[in-house]
């Protein structure tokens, strides 16, 4: 394993960390791999795929990568903090921040305008009044609720945006502006967040 994961850091880590700030590839691989072993540790503390969420544990592992070197431009020996322990903070708060952010961004598209395919599937939104699965069920009535409240203008652009029109072409074709597409769009998604609580 190396001096790094031991208690007994000395000036081989001291050494190995300043040539890992002087951008010296072999350091950095060096470092990595000394800490492959806590990294894959922390990863495994994360549920990576549940339901369609998933995270990749390579972009994990990669956060994991950044965090080492951060931790080498943070570390001063003079703090008396181990340098094993300093990285196992910074690389757990970065893997923290994205798997978050992930989760973030995977609630916010389930339920964007855009991913509401349920305009195409009328048929199929009808049999589900009796699905098995209430969540989607109650997404169906909220959807239906929105479309029947929308004003002509706004039910065009919401047609469009699905069909996977980008805001400039939806904008030529509704003779607008894509700023006034994109606050359309940005009303419609909060009224639909507005139905569901």
């Amino acid at each position: 394993m190396g001096p790094l994961l031991h208690d007994n850091e000395g000036m081989e880590t001291e050494e190995l960390i300043e040539r890992v700030k002087a951008n010296d590839s072999d350091a950095c691989k060096e470092m990595i791999d000394g800490f492959k072993r806590m990294i894959h540790s922390i990863i495994n503390d994360y549920d990576l795929e549940c339901g369609d969420f998933t995270v990749s544990r390579d972009d994990l592992f990669q956060e994991a990568c950044i965090g080492i070197y951060e931790a080498c431009f943070a570390y001063r020996s003079e703090n008396n903090t181990k340098f094993s322990t300093l990285v196992y903070l910074i690389v757990k708060r970065r893997i923290n921040r994205f798997y978050k952010n992930h989760i973030k961004r995977y609630v916010n598209e389930s339920y964007s305008l855009d991913n509401m395919e349920l305009l195409d599937h009328r048929e199929e939104v009808k049999s589900n009044c009796v699905s098995e699965d209430p969540v989607a069920y109650h997404r169906n009535r909220e959807a239906h609720k929105i479309i029947g409240s929308l004003s002509d203008f706004d039910r065009e652009i919401l047609l469009l945006r699905m069909k996977n029109y980008s805001y400039a072409e939806i904008a030529e074709k509704m003779n607008t502006t894509a700023k006034k597409v994109d606050n359309r769009l940005y009303k419609l998604r909060k009224k639909y967040l507005r139905y569901r609580t």
